[in-house]
């Protein structure tokens, strides 16, 4: 699954023509919603002005990977960027979209091992073949990264080759997804008002970023879908 991710995903990378990479800022690594019904807002940047898609795993493993790979994902909204792009010291443009929306109840997983929710999402772009190319993301760190590298030159592609997005440790391939959590089931239901950090740790949950022999945690099974 990581091959298929990692093709054609690259942070605002120029080309001869156009910008064509594409990045999400919100939410990021450590984000926690105020609650499993809680709008997330989403903020994306895009190469082009085609439709991004959100989308949410319908079922995660306790690592935080989609349980069935690709056949996981879900859709839950879709973003267009707005047709006046930003531009950087060059002229190139980017475009970013934005929007609020709560993940249906579906993208949660409750591991009562672990006293946590769970969500996996993700922004995508189809590109010209049909692929989905997901969007490369950021822990808290990663961000501070982004907007220093890029202010350094100006230009939209200042981070490339930085090593400001999430990775997977064990190959250096970009994690295509991002990890959600809120720790306690009744904040989960209830919500954390004014809660949006969660406690600083080392690069998340992704699977290949926990070491080979960590535990997979057991989720509690969902009722039947009606």
């Amino acid at each position: 699954m990581r091959n298929i991710y990692s093709v054609g995903m690259a942070v605002l990378l120029l080309t001869a023509s156009n910008l064509t990479g594409c990045a999400i800022t919100s939410p990021y690594w450590g984000y926690v919603p105020d609650s499993i019904s809680a709008p997330i807002p989403f903020q994306a940047w895009s190469g082009s002005t085609s439709a991004l898609h959100i989308e949410c795993a319908d079922e995660t493993t306790g690592h935080g990977n989609p349980s069935d790979g690709e056949a996981s994902y879900i859709p839950v909204a879709t973003m267009n960027p707005s047709s006046s792009p930003s531009l950087d010291s060059t002229g190139q443009a980017i475009y970013p979209a934005s929007t609020k929306v709560a993940l249906p109840s579906e993208c949660w997983d409750w591991f009562s091992d672990y006293n946590f929710w769970q969500a996996n999402v993700r922004v995508v772009l189809v590109n010209a073949s049909g692929r989905k190319v997901p969007f490369a993301n950021y822990d808290l760190d990663g961000l501070s990264c982004l907007g220093r590298e890029t202010g350094k030159v100006g230009r939209w592609n200042g981070s490339v080759n930085k090593g400001c997005e999430m990775k997977f440790a064990n190959t250096g391939d970009l994690i295509p997804y991002i990890v959600l959590r809120i720790d306690g089931y009744q904040n989960g239901i209830n919500g954390l008002p004014g809660l949006r950090q969660a406690p600083r740790k080392t690069p998340a949950t992704a699977t290949d970023v926990l070491p080979s022999d960590a535990p997979l945690f057991t989720p509690v099974p969902k009722p039947p879908k009606t």
